[in-house]
């Protein structure tokens, strides 16, 4: 469970991403730039653990963990390489804190609905991961060989 809790606090790729994304992306392109990126996270959510299991049935667990693992370590290598950020402080502008932005979310009906809803969402889709390949397990399919 420590092991899992780490993972999960050292994990976070997505925020960092979109935020190198969008710093580098000319201004007219942010957008399509950002969707891009969203659209392949949700198409890899929906595809990976289809394209898992049959990898889990055909090759074991073991296997797969290895090599999810080998991928990662490429993935990390390519982007400490190549992978340069050009930061430059935007100057006029001012800022604005997490909880001023929290304070703004709150404070309008509409977006405070959204905010819970969308917390509400992800902890249903994610509370039934651990489960769902035990539970699947359970049911002893036949093989196919």
């Amino acid at each position: 469970m420590i092991l899992r809790l780490l993972q999960g606090l050292l994990s976070g790729f997505v925020a960092p991403s979109l935020a190198l994304l969008a710093s580098c992306t000319p201004q007219d392109r942010t957008g399509q730039a950002i969707g891009t990126i969203q659209s392949s996270l949700v198409t890899g959510m929906i595809v990976g653990p289809l394209l898992g299991g049959f990898l889990a049935h055909f090759f074991g667990y073991r296997l797969l963990f290895f090599g999810t693992g080998i991928c990662c370590l490429a993935a990390s290598l390519v982007v400490i390489i190549f992978v340069e950020e050009q930061f430059a402080a935007a100057g006029g502008k001012k800022r604005s804190g997490l909880g001023q932005n929290l304070r703004f979310v709150f404070a309008n009906a509409e977006l405070r609905f959204l905010f819970l809803l969308l917390v509400v969402l992800q902890v249903s889709i994610h509370i039934v991961g651990p489960f769902l390949s035990l539970y699947i397990e359970f049911l002893a399919f036949p093989r196919i060989t």
